[in-house]
């Protein structure tokens, strides 16, 4: 049941991962994208007559306050990608540590070595552990 609970939550971490990896991704290309028609309307700012200046300059200072947005919001995506990606590595120990609890604990019932049970629960208790820290990052 552990090992199940640990798998479905590292799956929906993983997938939160590459969510906020794509929305961060494609956020940044915004924010390039902000930065190239702050260029374009700096150049324009410089080169036309009055009145085209006066707009262009409006312009730059629209996307100057727009890329900072942006920009804003790309860090928070990738701040929630590596809040989310935390979670992954001590789930995965905990998984593999129940899932070779679980086989050692079948290798014991044919065996019926005591040390093999120790083991086991041993592994067993660790993989819980690992699952709660991975789980609640306490």
């Amino acid at each position: 049941m552990a090992t199940a609970i640990g798998s479905l939550k590292a799956g929906g971490f993983g997938s939160k991962v590459i969510l906020y990896q794509a929305q961060a991704s494609d956020t940044w290309a915004l924010y390039q994208a902000k930065s190239v028609k702050q260029r374009i309307a700096e150049l324009e700012a410089r080169s036309a007559d009055a009145p085209l200046a006066a707009k262009a300059a409006a312009d730059v200072a629209r996307y100057a306050a727009e890329e900072k947005d942006v920009e804003a919001k790309a860090n928070a995506l990738e701040h929630a990608r590596d809040e989310a990606g935390r979670h992954g590595p001590p789930l995965g120990f905990a998984i593999a540590s129940l899932q070779i609890s679980i086989a050692l604990a079948s290798v014991c019932l044919i065996t019926k070595r005591k040390g093999l049970w120790v083991a086991a629960g041993s592994l067993g208790a660790i993989g819980v552990g690992y699952l709660v820290v991975g789980l609640f990052l306490v």
